[in-house]
């Protein structure tokens, strides 16, 4: 049981610490952006840089803020969201969970569909004994992510046929970055399958996103540390001043409110192993509420109409979520395993293998925690 009083207390103790102004920081990284627009050099500068931080690559003006226009009103989106039981080691099953919800929301189709919103979840069970990579949170975090995307190609079902405007929608990051520095047979299993997928998107272009709330990416801010640093990575003390500021923060202060950024392009190890059509874009989006990134494969960041459509959705879909991708949001509630049922989860297994006679050796820990006191 929680102490709250005792809770109360940590919390004051390290309130300076946990709620930091960086105010300053911000306005004197805005300067630092507007002077490394305006220099020509800088560019070049960058790319030959030898840094261990990521930075990006740009083709337009770095102080160019783009105003976001509203949507025309007939459009769909469709949401992708997965959820997960990892498999736990009390249970002696190498079982496990993914549950990915979709939802279809259509815009000025009143009359063409049975119904303007279509919301569902797909639970896929899998087994360790099945799969040739050990089973582990990393692993089952990788099969997520080629569920949802694999899901996200089945859009054009849900809509029967109707003609419209149609924006998939992924929740988190299509960098891979949970692949990056992880064992070699993770990322050799899983990241030629991630190409598949997102060539598929291509070849039957279906425009498609993924879009992060809250982003703690640096990439952006990372430039200017380069300009405080004079290039010098080494120099720690030269960039200090700045060394809260993400690019959230940063666009912040840059963005008005309906206001989108340049694309840039991301230079992540990860990434050079990924053909050049579908590396990953990003651009920043001032929703009213936040600083949203939003990540497009590189064939849709070469067309300027598509992007600003593409931002005009997200906008639209934020303004109507109150801040978050309504879309994404349904997609979540789809997708979430709460905890009853986790709880039915592990009940039905131990029922199955009752049925087949076969013996679960669940740890005494995780009957009592599944007990029922009273």
């Amino acid at each position: 049981m929680l102490d709250r009083s005792k809770l109360a207390r940590e919390l004051d103790a390290l309130i300076n610490t946990i709620f930091v102004d960086i105010s300053g920081q911000c306005i004197l990284a805005q300067q630092i952006w507007y002077q490394i627009a305006h220099d020509a050099s800088f560019q070049q500068k960058a790319y030959q840089a030898q840094t261990p931080w990521a930075v990006p690559t740009w083709q337009e003006p770095l102080d160019k803020f783009i105003t976001i226009n509203a949507i025309k009103p007939r459009y769909a989106v469709f949401g992708v969201d997965g959820s997960q039981i990892y498999p736990d080691r009390h249970s002696g099953v190498a079982c496990f969970l993914v549950n990915v919800g979709t939802v279809l929301l259509c815009y000025g189709s009143a009359g063409l569909l049975r119904a303007p919103a279509l919301l569902a979840s797909e639970p896929h069970v899998m087994s360790g004994n099945d799969l040739e990579l050990q089973v582990s949170v990393d692993l089952v975090n990788a099969l997520r992510q080629e569920i949802e995307l694999q899901a996200g190609l089945l859009c054009h079902e849900h809509l029967g046929g109707v003609e419209l405007p149609l924006l998939v929608v992924l929740d988190g990051s299509l960098i891979f970055w949970h692949l990056d520095a992880k064992e070699n047979d993770l990322r050799a299993t899983f990241l030629p399958r991630y190409i598949k997928l997102l060539e598929r998107y291509q070849q039957e272009k279906i425009l498609m996103v993924s879009y992060i709330s809250a982003p703690k990416s640096r990439e952006v801010s990372n430039l200017l540390r380069l300009q405080l640093a004079d290039f010098q990575i080494d120099a720690v003390e030269k960039y200090q001043a700045i060394d809260r500021v993400t690019d959230a923060a940063l666009f912040s202060g840059l963005l008005s409110s309906g206001q989108r950024s340049i694309v840039f392009g991301n230079r992540a190890h990860i990434s050079d192993e990924l053909p050049q059509a579908v590396r990953t874009c990003f651009f920043y989006i001032h929703t009213g509420m936040e600083i949203g990134r939003v990540e497009i494969p590189a064939w849709i960041a070469a067309d300027e109409q598509l992007i600003n459509w593409i931002a005009s959705v997200i906008l639209d879909q934020c303004t109507k979520g109150h801040g978050y991708p309504i879309v994404l949001a349904e997609a979540h509630e789809q997708a979430v395993v709460k905890g009853p049922d986790r709880d039915f989860f592990y009940h039905l297994l131990q029922k199955k293998a009752m049925s087949v006679a076969r013996h679960t050796n669940f740890s005494m820990k995780a009957i009592s925690k599944r007990r029922v006191a009273f």
